[in-house]
């Protein structure tokens, strides 16, 4: 049995191997280049040897694993050689999600998709172009919650216990800002702009009593969400305090300001 500090160690060690990899582009799809966003969900029983998902036994479950912004009939599946694996295109991809036998969930999500071409007019009256590269906080602080309680429930779901160790990274991120989605379109949040290409959050820890009756069906934040949400509050606030601003678009009774 590994003691907890070992635990950590493991995880730590992974999350940066892992972290590294994708920045290199290795990833089970042929990502997009640019800024992502990456989940890592990550068992406590994971460092129990005895432990692997048994792909053909839970198939059926595993299908119920989609990326972000996603809906489960337009996702593809299929077992690959670290587990399972669920995409829409293998090429110039936007978004994957993958489990591993041992219970971990991977998702990365480019965020590529919020970048905006403007064109500037420059001293010279010459028309130049470049582009805005935003972090769609709303939109991830949404899923996030959103999606975290049909994970947790479907790894549970298959003899799966708590606690998850829960990690939120970006990566290739450096010059982003912050930015939010509206019907308007991506909207500037702040005029800060990251100077570094990694930013790792604090960890969260998801526990029984949080998401053992959380409702996977519902969009809206229900009661059961506003308890994630709570959870997940300290480490979207860490990432709104790197552009400057003292908490994110979660309150602290666990609703999403718009």
């Amino acid at each position: 049995m590994i003691n907890n500090q070992g635990i950590d160690n493991e995880i730590n060690q992974f999350i940066k191997k892992r972290l590294e990899n994708i920045r290199e582009g290795q990833t089970p799809v042929n990502m997009k280049s640019g800024g992502k966003f990456i989940l890592h969900i990550i068992p406590q029983s994971t460092f129990n040897d005895e432990l692997k998902i048994s792909i053909g036994e839970h198939e059926d479950k595993l299908k119920n694993f989609v990326p972000f912004m996603t809906q489960s009939g337009s996702c593809n599946h299929e077992p690959n050689l670290e587990g399972y694996l669920g995409y829409i295109t293998k090429k110039n991809a936007n978004k994957y999600i993958q489990i591993y036998r041992n219970g971990t969930i991977e998702l990365c999500f480019s965020l590529n998709y919020f970048q905006k071409d403007i064109s500037q007019n420059i001293a010279t009256d010459e028309t130049e172009s470049r582009t805005e590269k935003y972090i769609p906080t709303n939109i991830l602080e949404g899923e996030v919650v959103k999606k975290l309680q049909g994970y947790i429930q479907n790894l549970n779901d298959m003899n799966i216990d708590f606690p998850f160790f829960i990690y939120m990274s970006f990566v290739n991120v450096n010059g982003f800002k912050l930015g939010i989605d509206s019907v308007l379109g991506m909207r500037q949040h702040c005029n800060e702009a990251l100077n570094m290409d990694v930013v790792e959050l604090p960890r969260v820890i998801g526990k029984q009593e949080v998401f053992g009756k959380a409702v996977r069906k519902s969009d809206a934040l229900s009661h059961e969400s506003s308890r994630i949400a709570k959870i997940v509050k300290p480490a979207f606030d860490v990432l709104y305090n790197a552009f400057g601003l003292p908490h994110s678009n979660i309150t602290k009774e666990g609703n999403l300001l718009k």
